[in-house]
């Protein structure tokens, strides 16, 4: 019921205005997750994601982020008394943090030319179950030339969650 209260409440949004000639497109794409569940045993689970980016004619920006963070508790009953008719119920409640993994990354890329183009990045990370207080990465900026009679296609980029990138010859 909260949830449709809240939305009946939500100010109308308008479409976004076309783009100024030359100023670019921003996006935005944004995911939540909260999962709870209970029994003998009770966890809960939240999870965020958001991407945002801009692209221009021959320029492109991207910021992600997101997290994940779940708990456990688990509950054990034990009847203490003289007999079945007479006892008393303890209950013990042992909680745990089961998941903590948090990101920031963010990256420019430039073209040139046709086939001359740059690109510069960076990030941070945590995940304290993989034992990573903080991973800082950075790139430098790079330019890279395809000397190829066809462009090169990328099918992968360089993220904490996702090392290496992959390139390939185009499919004809």
């Amino acid at each position: 019921m909260c949830t449709v209260v809240w939305l009946a409440a939500a100010p109308p949004v308008r479409a976004q205005d076309k783009p100024a000639a030359g100023g670019g497109a921003w996006s935005d794409a944004a995911e939540f997750s909260y999962v709870a569940t209970a029994g003998n045993a009770q966890s809960t689970t939240l999870g965020f994601k958001n991407t945002l980016g801009r692209k221009w004619e021959r320029s492109s920006f991207e910021l992600k982020t997101g997290g994940v963070r779940a708990s456990a508790t688990t509950t054990t009953r034990t009847a203490v008394g003289p007999g079945p008719a007479s006892f008393i119920v303890i209950e013990e409640k042992d909680s745990a943090l089961s998941a903590e993994n948090y990101f920031l990354s963010g990256r420019s890329d430039r073209t040139i030319s046709g086939r001359v183009f740059w690109f510069a990045g960076g990030g941070w990370t945590r995940n304290r179950f993989a034992g990573v207080q903080n991973r800082y990465e950075t790139t430098d900026v790079d330019v890279a030339v395809d000397r190829r009679p066809q462009p090169l296609e990328l099918v992968g980029r360089i993220t904490p969650d996702e090392p290496g990138v992959r390139l390939v010859d185009p499919v004809e």
